[in-house]
């Protein structure tokens, strides 16, 4: 699905193109590593995982795991691992019209997924200075 706005970052395209990684977990820019983090800090901060997975943030679970693990932030990959184990099959819909239906099923009353939000608000992993320093290894 292509956004509107022809120059916004479009990491379900570039992820499912191959354009974004290497084979295998492969390296990522680090500009897209960052918009990434940013976007799960953003959207788990104002409203939780449920927040994340129901708006178009949603289409990116496995690049922000990707980026997680890139950057070695290996309790919120974690968290935000088994947050992906609570869709069906362990895998998030990136069509947004079938992500928000399966939601709409499994989780009624937005609580799903509060023990996973209380983890990640506990900040046992610090995205900032793990980012850094995955950006000055170069």
């Amino acid at each position: 699905a292509r956004s509107s706005s022809s120059d916004k970052f479009d990491a379900h395209r570039l992820w499912t193109s191959g354009s974004l990684f290497l084979p295998v977990w492969g390296h990522m820019l680090n500009s897209d590593v960052r918009e990434m983090i940013d976007l799960l800090e953003s959207q788990v901060n104002n409203g939780g995982f449920n927040q994340f997975f129901f708006n178009s943030s949603g289409e990116s679970a496995e690049p922000v795991l990707a980026s997680l693990k890139i950057i070695g932030a290996m309790a919120t990959h974690g968290i935000m691992q088994r947050a992906i184990g609570k869709f069906p099959g362990g895998v998030v819909p990136t069509n947004h019209a079938s992500r928000q239906s399966v939601l709409a099923s499994i989780d009624p009353e937005a609580e799903l997924f509060s023990s996973e939000d209380n983890d990640f608000y506990r900040y046992d992993d610090d995205l900032l200075r793990l980012f850094c320093e995955y950006e000055s290894r170069g």
